[in-house]
């Protein structure tokens, strides 16, 4: 199996399934990939709808489902990577949407000792409707950008999404399942010390998109002693990361995810 789709669900609707539809229609052999679904907290009535949809509608895709009772985005994402069977790993958001060719564009870029991202636009109801965001604008700047320079792409070690990754980079590292927020971030550094390249795709319209919920929990204005807390606990969690493998991390990128939790606070 060359690459493993995981995809954490809590209480799925319609935007899940879209979703799956975009996997189904990729132009990359369906033998080629594995969608690992982990349905987490509630389980019906979910559950039978996703069996009933993966049989009827992704019969020719490889499609391990997984339910726990645990809840939780990090839970889940770890469930699917210790279940992947691919050699490099692609993590979904449930309501994103990625274009037909993603799969073998990714593939086509692949490297053993680094990551391939994508461009990335942001869509709220209509998919015809895309917007910039961050790393849509991070892609456009560093196209000539020496992949080898890390500290500078940066940007692309914020989130797990929207990018190849491949498993033996991931090895015995796990999402952190005590924090709710930032753990994207944190994740990317801990596998920062394996990354030698961050390589981007060169097809500009090779695209994950990503949906804005604008009542979503990660959109929800936090408190600022809960802003202050999260950057206290973070800061001391990527400080330990660093310290117990202080000569294969950047010094920088370090410095730089300590900044970010500070500025977070005032946002």
């Amino acid at each position: 199996m060359k690459i493993s789709i995981i995809i954490p669900t809590y209480q799925p609707g319609d935007y899940f399934y879209e979703c799956l539809d975009s996997l189904k229609n990729q132009c990359f052999s369906s033998k080629d990939f594995e969608v690992v679904i982990v349905l987490n907290g509630t389980r019906y009535p979910y559950e039978d709808k996703i069996v009933n949809y993966v049989n009827t509608e992704m019969a020719n895709v490889s499609v391990n489902y997984i339910y726990s009772d645990i809840p939780g985005v990090s839970n889940a994402r770890n469930i699917g990577i210790e279940n992947a069977v691919g050699e490099y790993i692609l993590f979904f958001d449930d309501d994103d949407l990625v274009s037909e060719d993603y799969l073998k564009a990714l593939y086509d870029c692949r490297v053993e000792n680094g990551i391939v991202v994508s461009n990335v636009k942001t869509f709220m109801q209509n998919i015809s409707d895309l917007s910039d965001d961050y790393l849509s604008k991070a892609y456009n700047s560093n196209r000539k950008t020496n992949p080898e320079n890390v500290f500078k792409l940066r940007s692309f070690l914020s989130v797990c999404w929207g990018k190849l990754i491949p498993k033996k980079l991931i090895s015995g590292s796990r999402f952190d399942v005590s924090i709710g927020i930032g753990e994207d971030s944190l994740f990317m550094f801990l596998l920062s010390r394996r990354i030698k390249t961050i390589n981007l795709c060169p097809d500009y319209n090779v695209l994950y998109c990503r949906r804005e919920r604008p009542n979503s929990a990660s959109r929800e204005k936090k408190t600022l002693f809960f802003r202050i807390k999260l950057s206290c606990v973070l800061t001391i969690k990527y400080t330990v990361v660093y310290i117990k493998d202080m000569t294969n991390y950047n010094f920088l990128l370090y410095i730089s995810r300590i900044v970010a939790g500070i500025l977070r606070v005032f946002k």
